[in-house]
């Protein structure tokens, strides 16, 4: 009787690992893309806003909320069951595989409450072998498809497809607000929409000779006037046109 009943709680056991393991599957699946959108969000937020650092701070204190939560409600019953050897016992795992097995019904769950007596008649211990005899033919663990969990890969697509597409086009825009949300404690100013290029193949002048100086502006953006700051003057450049600017340096 012993022998058949073992068989059944290893065939239970089986089950419960595979229960869990679908939890953990879909829960990590699910935690990812949460915070995978998270990410996102936070960098296009970062990108169009250039934050202060409270801004860049709370952006991070959120990240790490969502990811706490995210362990909590996906990931708490997994890890119990894996790390602290904590879950769900024998009866309630019967519940479970006879919702799963209609010709199982409730014959489980009696079979378990049967040898939890701990009655060692004949009758009793009889009564025990053939109702474990019922369950050799059944695997319960066939119960939990984790075939089931390729739906969530399918949304997790979605904003892996996103960061992908972003990055196409300007990989920037993730790189550098990933970089000034970590770097939260410190000042970042918006980088202007034209670069200066200095056109003087040499910044050499000589004495009691005039020196120009040649720049031009690159950019999505041209200004209509250029500065030379020495503190505390500014120069005006005479405009060339075209983002040509220069300036001489009388002798």
């Amino acid at each position: 009787m012993q022998g058949g009943f073992e068989k059944v709680k290893a065939n239970i056991n089986s089950f419960r690992r595979r229960y869990y393991t679908d939890l953990l599957l879909r829960g990590a699946l699910l935690s990812i893309t949460i915070l995978t959108f998270y990410f996102i969000v936070a960098a296009l937020l970062e990108h169009a806003l250039w934050l202060a650092p409270w801004g860049r701070l709370l952006l991070i204190v959120t990240f790490v909320a969502t990811a706490i939560f995210c362990i909590y409600r996906f990931l708490k019953e997994p890890i119990e069951f894996w790390v602290a050897k904590k879950g769900m016992g024998e009866e309630e795992s019967a519940r479970l595989i006879g919702t799963s097995f209609p010709q199982i019904q409730d014959r489980l769950l009696n079979l378990i409450q049967l040898t939890g007596l701990n009655q060692k008649s004949p009758l009793a211990m009889a009564s025990v072998a053939q109702k474990s005899g019922a369950f050799e033919s059944l695997r319960f663990d066939s119960a939990i498809d984790l075939r089931q969990n390729k739906k969530y890969i399918k949304v997790l697509l979605v904003p892996v497809g996103v960061i992908v597409l972003v990055a196409f086009f300007n990989k920037n825009i993730l790189t550098q607000s990933t970089h000034r949300i970590v770097n939260f404690n410190q000042q970042f100013a918006p980088q202007a929409p034209f670069n200066f290029v200095i056109q003087n193949k040499e910044l050499v002048g000589f004495f009691n000779e005039d020196f120009t100086l040649s720049l031009s502006l690159d950019g999505s953006a041209i200004p209509e006037s250029c500065y030379l700051v020495t503190n505390p003057q500014r120069l005006k450049m005479d405009a060339l046109g075209n983002g040509n600017f220069q300036y001489t340096f009388n002798k």
